[in-house]
């Protein structure tokens, strides 16, 4: 027990002094509650309108990313615009040697903006995608279903990217002001 017990502490003294240096290097989480960046970046996500985006996966991301951005709700002062262009496409892998398709791909890509209301000017422009496997069932109403869980699943996803990217554009604005972030040029 001797042993083990040096070698917990051991641990212990590796764990405080990784933490301490992590403070120190200047890391901070981005999202992190009670934080002064993380409050006005949650502030600046209360302040995005989502423009509608079409299609149904389009309303599918939206909601997600309406959930993402206002879990608090909307700013009632709009000050950015994120705008979305979707594109879906499916293609299928695996063929039996009777030519059906067994699995395929869905690729689901966006393009995207945050644009500044008041001057009208882009702030960050990017582009997310992913790429969802499943399987084709002989039943077309089990293919349909994993289609569609595929389909949530990559939407979910880019969302998440969405929101990242986004995130980093607008700590990076605030940093070095309006229209200098890395992506803006």
């Amino acid at each position: 027990t001797l042993i083990l017990s040096s070698l917990d502490i051991a641990l212990r003294v590796i764990l405080i002094l990784f933490i301490l240096s992590m403070v120190g290097c200047g890391f901070r989480p981005i999202h992190a509650p009670n934080l002064s960046t993380s409050q006005s970046l949650w502030a600046d996500f209360a302040a995005i309108d989502i423009y509608p985006i079409p299609e149904r996966s389009g309303q599918i991301l939206y909601n997600k990313l309406e959930k993402l951005f206002h879990p608090g709700g909307k700013a009632r002062v709009v000050k950015y615009r994120l705008k979305i262009k979707l594109i879906e496409t499916a293609e299928s892998l695996s063929v039996k040697k009777s030519a059906f398709a067994t699995r395929a791909n869905l690729k689901i890509s966006a393009t995207f903006s945050l644009e500044d209301i008041k001057s009208g000017k882009s702030i960050f422009n990017s582009r997310g995608e992913v790429i969802s496997g499943f399987n084709i069932f002989s039943l077309e109403y089990a293919s349909l279903a994993a289609e569609k869980d595929a389909r949530k699943r990559a939407i979910s996803e880019l969302a998440t990217q969405i929101q990242t990217r986004v995130s980093a554009a607008l700590l990076s604005k605030s940093k070095i002001g309006l229209g200098e972030g890395p992506e803006s040029k």
